[in-house]
Parts: structure tokens; sequence; C-alpha cells
């Protein structure tokens, strides 16, 4: 009977150690909500593109800037800001494709592009895929 309490302690000792092994162990991080997204990013730096546009032509009109100087900045400004509305735009035409695919194979839908291709085939193959499932269907059935 002793042996058996003695055995009944040494696995109520390993049981608790595993679970303060648990508990102690990294954990892995798989959402960091401080982190930025690509979009969000290149926003920001836009936001910050077109304040200094604005800085620009406040120095100007205030008689800070000289003419050739503020035309000077405000042209690489302007040519900054169209990079960067441009690089944005991508990035979101991009989200709302995979927002689309997504949705799609979620729903059960093929996807935008596969219904695409769908359409393009013939309809024999279609047919014969169809005759071909069929004949599966009635040797399942027999």
């Amino acid at each position: 009977m002793i042996v058996f309490y003695i055995s009944l302690c040494a696995l109520l000792a390993l049981t608790f150690l595993w679970c303060v092994q648990q508990f102690r162990r990294p954990r892995r991080v798989w959402f960091v909500g401080d982190a930025k997204g690509e979009v969000e990013t290149l926003s920001e730096e836009r936001q910050m593109t077109l304040r200094t546009l604005k800085d620009l032509e406040a120095e100007f009109e205030s008689g800070k800037l000289a003419d050739e100087v503020y035309a000077k900045l405000r042209e690489e400004t302007m040519t900054l800001a169209a990079e960067q509305t441009e690089k944005l735009n991508a990035l979101r035409e991009n989200q709302k494709a995979i927002r689309a695919k997504l949705e799609a194979e979620l729903s059960g839908e093929p996807a935008p592009k596969a219904k695409a291709e769908a359409a393009s085939k013939p309809q024999n193959d279609q047919s014969q895929s169809g005759k071909k499932s069929k004949k599966r269907k009635a040797k399942q059935r027999s």
C-alpha cells in the first residue's frame, strides 16, 4: 500500500512540474497591435509630405523664402507626394484584390480570376466532367 501512495505522490509531483513548465515557457506572439502596416506607414509619410508643402507655402507667403528656392522645394515636394500617392493607391488596390479573393474563398465561390477562366472554357469540357461525375455516382450507388 505504501508503494501505491509513493507512486501516486510521484505522479502528482511530475504533473505539477509539467504544469509549472507550461506557464514558464515563452509564448509566441501571434499579433502585435502596435505594428504598422505598409499602407499605414506610407499614408503617414504622405501626410507629412503634404504638411511640409503647406509649411513651404506659408513660409513663402511670409517672405522667408526666395522665389527660386520656393519653386525648387515645391517641385521636389510635389514629386515626392505624387510618388507616395501612386504607391499608396497601388497598395490599396492590391488589398482590395486580396480581400475579394479571401471573401470568395470563404464563401465557397471561385475567386474572380477563376470565374473568368471557367467562363472562357468550352462547354464540352464541362459536360464531359459532368458525365464522369454521374458515372462515379452511379458506381458508388451500386
